[in-house]
């Protein structure tokens, strides 16, 4: 009976250990499906199944903000791509700290240099308001190490409510063109 329980309790540890292995190995898939690896903010995989699956029905309080970064192909020839890395990183923690989760507002590295932004506001003008104070907060980044530059961004804001966008295809490409 002792060499039956201690097999058998051998068995169980390294079950759970194995166990326990996979499911970090799964929840790291997920995570790495989903986020971008540069900025950890989500990726365009996620966002456009946030839109169609958890928005859905309810956008008429949601506004989509798509940005890219100006003259981000100089800034990254110029000063190297490691440069143009954190660049990206520093517009990804603004993105981040600005939206309010609670409300599903989201941050999303789109793809390069181009982000999105999806708020939750009252009205055009509040969204408005909302990216304007990103683009300006976006401004005022400083870097130690090139103290002159300064990052601006360009964008396109929609509403996601909007009749004309039965799909994320076409929402995308309209903020996209105003882009």
């Amino acid at each position: 009976g002792v060499l039956i329980y201690t097999i058998v309790a051998f068995l169980m540890r390294a079950y759970i250990k194995e166990k326990h292995e996979k499911d970090k190995v799964i929840q790291q898939l997920h995570y790495n499906s989903s986020h971008d690896p540069l900025t950890a903010l989500r990726n365009r995989r996620y966002f456009i199944q946030y839109l169609n699956n958890t928005i859905g029905a309810k956008r008429e309080h949601f506004y989509l903000l798509m940005f890219d970064v100006d003259h981000f192909k100089k800034v990254k020839h110029t000063y190297a791509h490691l440069f143009g890395d954190q660049v990206l990183c520093e517009i990804s923690k603004i993105a981040r700290n600005i939206r309010h989760v609670e409300d599903g507002e989201i941050a999303v590295r789109y793809g390069g240099e181009e982000f999105i932004q999806l708020f939750f506001a009252d009205s055009m003008d509040e969204a408005f308001k909302r990216a304007e104070q990103m683009r300006h907060a976006i401004s005022k980044i400083t870097f130690n190490e090139f103290p002159n530059i300064q990052i601006t961004v360009s964008g396109g804001l929609e509403s996601c409510a909007n009749p004309h966008f039965k799909t994320h295809e076409k929402l995308l490409s309209s903020v996209d063109a105003l882009l």
